[in-house]
C-alpha cells in the first residue's frame, strides 16, 4: 500500500481493497461491501476460484473460466475508457485489478494446470470458503493456503522471503521462483503489452469494446500477443527460450460444465498439487 503504482494498487486492493480505498472504491464498483469482500461467494471469481451459486451450488469450472474471462475483459474496457477521458489514475488500477485475476489463474491454490506440452491449460479450479465433502469438487482453496506463495521451498519461510526481495542476484532470485510464478509474470506482460498496444493505435479515437474483446481472446485468452520477445516473456530477446503457453494463457476447452465428483487431491509436503 506504500507504493504510488496504480497497477500494483490494482493488484492488491483485489484481495484488500479497504487498504486503497483512498484510491479507487473496487467493493462499490461491484455494488459489494468490505466486511464480507473476502468471503462474498459472488466475486469469487475475481481471484479466478468457482462462485458460490443460490441454493449453495458450486459454479461450474467452465462458468468460472467464462466469467473470468468475462470479467478481466470488462475492467480492461472500463479501463480503457477511464484513460480515454484523462483519469490515468483508475484506468492503470483496472489494469492492475484484471492482472490479480489473470495471475491467480496460475497458482497452485487456485487452479490445476497442465503441462508444458499441453499449453499449461487450466484442467481444474478450485474453490473457498465451506470445506465440503470429498465426494463433492476438488481443488479446495485453505483459508491459508501456503501454494499462494511464489517461491520454491517452504512457503513459511520468511526470512527467506524477505530476503529474496533484495537479493541482487537475478538469476539467484529467478532460479528461486516457482513455474507457475513465470508463467504468471509472461501472462501479466503479454496482457499490458497487449493495453499498451490498443492505447498506441487508438491514439484519440473512441474504445471499441468489440475490439477490445477479439484481441484479448485471439492474442491472449486463446492465442499469442504476436510479439515473441513478449510471448517469451522476456525483456529481452531471447531466441533460445521456448514459447510459452503458445495457444494462449486461459482456455475453456478442457473444463466440464457440471460439478465433477473426483476424490479430494492430495499434496505433498510443501503444499504443492500436480507440479507443472
Amino acid at each position: 500500500t506504500l507504493t504510488e503504482n496504480a497497477i500494483i494498487r490494482g493488484n492488491y486492493a483485489t484481495d484488500l481493497p479497504t487498504d486503497v480505498v483512498d484510491h479507487f472504491d473496487l467493493p462499490r464498483w461491484y455494488h459489494a461491501n468490505f466486511i464480507s469482500w473476502t468471503t462474498n461467494p459472488e466475486i469469487q471469481v475475481l481471484h479466478f476460484l468457482r462462485n458460490v451459486k443460490p441454493g449453495d451450488v458450486l459454479a461450474s469450472q467452465l462458468e468460472t473460466c467464462q466469467s473470468a474471462k468475462e470479467n478481466i475483459t470488462k475492467s480492461t474496457a472500463d479501463g480503457l475508457r477511464l484513460w480515454h477521458i484523462g483519469n490515468i489514475k483508475s484506468a492503470l488500477f483496472l489494469f492492475g485489478h484484471a492482472s490479480h485475476t489473470i495471475q491467480d489463474s496460475f497458482s497452485n491454490a487456485h487452479t490445476r494446470r497442465d503441462d508444458a506440452k499441453h499449453n499449461n491449460d487450466i484442467r481444474k479450479i478450485c474453490y473457498y470458503g465451506r470445506f465440503r465433502d470429498t465426494h463433492e469438487p476438488t481443488c479446495y482453496h485453505e483459508f491459508v493456503d501456503v501454494r499462494d506463495d511464489i517461491w520454491i521451498g517452504n512457503p513459511l519461510d520468511l526470512v527467506k522471503r524477505v530476503i529474496m526481495l533484495f537479493v541482487p542476484n537475478e538469476d539467484a532470485r529467478e532460479s528461486s521462483l516457482k513455474s507457475t510464478a513465470t508463467l504468471a509474470r509472461t501472462a501479466t506482460l503479454r496482457y499490458l503489452y497487449l493495453v499498451t498496444d490498443y492505447l498506441e493505435k487508438i491514439k484519440n479515437d473512441p474504445v471499441d469494446e468489440i475490439e477490445i474483446v477479439r484481441i484479448l481472446t485471439d492474442n491472449f485468452f486463446a492465442g499469442r500477443s504476436g510479439d515473441d520477445v513478449i510471448d517469451k516473456g522476456l525483456a529481452v530477446d531471447d531466441l533460445a527460450t521456448d514459447l510459452a503457453m503458445p495457444n494462449g494463457v486461459m482456455t475453456c476447452s478442457g473444463l466440464n460444465g457440471e460439478d465433477d465428483h473426483a476424490p479430494i487431491m492430495k499434496y505433498n509436503s510443501v503444499g504443492e498439487g500436480h507440479e507443472n
